[in-house]
């Protein structure tokens, strides 16, 4: 038996031969029709390319004829084409940036316990990256600390940190220390200085962000 008469009789949707595609795509092909599934691909791509609520409504549409079916395939696609499933995912983000940075500042403040686990334990799983992190954000203080700040300013900032830490205890709410003005903002800088701090809840800091929101 050929490979695409033992995927038919064992009921599968593809088959691979061993051999690449005329494209030079060493993939499985379609039971069907018996195309190469990377060439398939690529002309969904091609003619969804700029058109995403075209993209969006075949989707659904899929969904709601077979919702198992449907998620089978997805998380196929994840498995054989992971490189193309995650460029897919950029170019969406990219495109919708405002409406899941929305969603996600939302999902952080109805879920505040999760999300710092969630957080938690990305510490934990990349210890290297996050100790990264922490560095460059001494760093970013030290260079936005100005050399005239004068000692009184010095406490001031010291007593910021020690009232948050006291309403944190007192509440059992997180408090955070945050600087109006981001050290590292993309548009603009701002200081290290008493008169650039201000005190959050952990949820409302996290879901500010390195943005300037004044």
């Amino acid at each position: 038996m050929t490979p695409k008469q033992k995927a038919v009789a064992a009921g599968e949707k593809t088959y691979y031969t061993g051999k690449p595609c005329k494209r030079g795509h060493a993939v499985g092909r379609y039971v069907s029709d018996s195309s190469c599934t990377e060439c398939a691909i690529g002309r969904a791509q091609k003619r969804y390319s700029g058109r995403p609520e075209l993209a969006r409504a075949y989707s659904r549409d899929r969904y709601w004829k077979d919702p198992d079916k449907y998620r089978a395939d997805v998380a196929a696609r994840r498995v054989t084409h992971p490189e193309t499933v995650l460029a897919e995912k950029r170019a969406e983000y990219e495109r919708n940036k405002a409406r899941y940075l929305e969603r996600a500042t939302k999902w952080r403040q109805n879920n505040p316990e999760k999300a710092r686990e969630i957080g938690r334990n990305w510490c934990a799983n990349h210890p290297d990256q996050s100790y990264g992190y922490v560095v460059l954000r001494r760093m970013a203080k030290l260079r936005r600390t100005p050399t005239w700040l004068a000692k009184a300013d010095r406490d001031i900032m010291a007593g910021t940190y020690r009232k948050a830490r006291k309403l944190t205890a007192s509440t059992g709410t997180a408090h955070h220390v945050d600087h109006v003005v981001p050290l590292r903002g993309k548009s603009v800088s701002g200081l290290h200085v008493p008169w650039n701090l201000q005190i959050l809840t952990a949820n409302q800091n996290q879901s500010k962000g390195n943005r300037l929101t004044a």
